[in-house]
């Protein structure tokens, strides 16, 4: 069954096949076979119509559909194998004539997966560090924690931007609002607020919420050292210690994500490829199914979602948006996995065990749970994202020892710490 390439166009191939008459024949035979058994022909028992009673029935249209069909089907497959070739879609077939006793031949024009190409990516420049974590953010992660043990007591004056302000909303109702962490609009409208007035507080949206307020608290934190006792530490010192050292490993765990996120940006806009849009349509449904999951969980169809988008004129972002975070996506598997393939870094039986492991501890399963819901495609999915890991931290790893990056992380993009 001879096939070829004849032609190339961004991330689509045409290739034109050519099946040989006695392979032609004998599927004729076994689509004839097939018909008489399927369709039934007044005055004839299933499988014992004549060939010519067939075509009149059906009409030599249908009937030449269905042998093409069958042809292609058989031969497509085993065209692709032979090219090397790995579709992303189904090809758009146009068949040539079909003869009586001669071959038959067909094109067929196909989205395959991307040829790509990486840019010296061994001479990249990391730019983010690992910032140091000062005085002052220690400082306010004890502030943090002397707030969240605070009391309040009632004061005769207006509200400050730490007080506790109990309002009153509409019959009976009150509600507390901490202005130390409420939203800023909230502070604004509730600062220098008495107890008696009547406020209009920002609330969901646009929306205006008419309170009353009913009292304000002052703040009284709590001594350094009771928050030590409480947490179980011997002193202050050994409290700020511990804080910091959890900054610390933030800070690291931060800046490595961030030096990670970097270098994927560099990465993807140092390869040179031909995006096959059958491979962003696949990551858009992937996308489109997990948000209605999540909205299913929330008791609202996909269908009401975007009726309420519509609606609010925001359907073509979200659709366009969509559409751009896939690309996106597709961008960074692609480069990612050619960067795999340049490393030729392996991943262990024990490394992706302990892979597994973590996973199954993340989602609360056992092991062996979790192996029979993956299956052995999620399995070797899994294995290939672990490798990818290994393979993105090496290389990293290699960059910076080679070149030191020169921009600090803002301290502001860290996480705040946990006891």
């Amino acid at each position: 069954m001879p096939a070829k390439l004849v032609g190339k166009e961004g991330g689509r191939v045409i290739l034109e096949v050519t099946v040989e008459a006695g392979q032609v024949q004998a599927t004729r035979e076994a689509v004839f076979r097939q018909l008489a058994k399927s369709v039934p022909v007044p005055g004839f028992r299933l499988g014992k119509a004549p060939r010519s009673v067939l075509e009149r029935r059906l009409g030599e249209e249908a009937v030449r559909d269905e042998i093409i069909e069958a042809l292609v089907a058989q031969s497509y497959p085993q065209a692709v194998e032979e090219l090397k070739l790995t579709p992303v879609a189904d090809p758009h077939v146009e068949p040539g004539p079909l003869s009586a006793s001669g071959p038959f031949s067909y094109t067929a024009t196909v989205e395959v997966y991307p040829t790509v190409s990486l840019g010296d990516y061994n001479k990249f420049q990391i730019e983010t560090r690992i910032p140091r974590v000062t005085g002052d953010m220690v400082e306010q992660e004890i502030l943090r924690l002397r707030q969240e043990r605070s009391t309040y007591t009632p004061v005769d004056r207006p509200a400050g931007n730490t007080d506790l302000v109990v309002v009153k909303v509409g019959e009976g109702s009150t509600l507390p609002i901490y202005l130390y962490r409420a939203t800023e609009k909230v502070v604004d409208a509730l600062v220098g607020a008495r107890a008696g007035e009547e406020r209009e507080v920002p609330w969901e949206g646009e929306r205006q919420l008419k309170v009353q307020v009913e009292s304000v608290q002052a703040q009284v934190l709590p001594e350094v050292r009771a928050v030590a006792q409480e947490l179980k530490f011997a002193n202050e010192q050994a409290l700020e210690a511990d804080l910091r050292a959890k900054l610390d490993a933030e800070a690291a765990q931060m800046g490595r994500r961030l030096q990670l996120s970097e270098f994927v940006s560099k990465l993807v806009e140092s390869m040179k490829a031909d995006l096959p849009e059958a491979l962003v349509k696949r990551r858009m449904a992937q996308r489109l199914a997990e948000i209605s999951s999540e909205l299913k969980e929330q008791q609202v169809s996909y269908e009401a979602y975007r009726q309420y988008l519509a609606s609010r004129g925001e359907l073509e972002h979200f659709e366009s948006k969509l559409h751009k975070d896939s690309t996106d996506w597709v961008k960074v598997d692609l480069a990612l996995e050619a960067l795999v393939d340049a490393e030729h870094i392996a991943l262990s039986d024990a490394e992706f065990q302990k892979g597994l492991e973590e996973m199954a501890t993340a989602r609360r399963m056992t092991v062996i749970a979790l192996r029979a819901k993956l299956g052995q495609e999620g399995l070797d999915s899994l294995r290939f994202l672990l490798r990818r890991d290994k393979t993105m931290n090496a290389v990293l790893d290699r960059l910076l020892a080679e070149k030191p990056p020169s921009l600090i992380v803002p301290p502001d993009a860290l996480a705040p710490g946990r006891p």
